[in-house]
């Protein structure tokens, strides 16, 4: 509940708040932060993970298992 508290007066801060160089201060900081919490979650691959995703693309070609490409934009066209 203390922690509430905080972010409230925080938001409230941030809201009347008129200083651009505070403003940008803030704003790096969130950066920052997104960008940790981002790179936190990225797991590096492995040789023989990628190996693996290769081998099991080119079986995919040998077995004619493709996609067009005009029906890959397409579908991101209708997203």
């Amino acid at each position: 509940m203390i922690q509430d508290k905080r972010k409230m007066l925080i938001l409230k801060w941030l809201i009347q708040l008129q200083s651009e160089t505070y403003l940008n201060k803030v704003e790096e900081l969130y950066k920052e932060f997104q960008k940790s919490e981002y790179e936190a979650k990225i797991k590096p691959m492995s040789l023989d993970e990628l190996y693996e995703i290769i081998n099991q693309a080119e079986a995919d070609i040998l077995n004619n298992r493709l996609i067009p490409h005009e029906d890959i934009v397409n579908y991101f066209e209708k997203i």
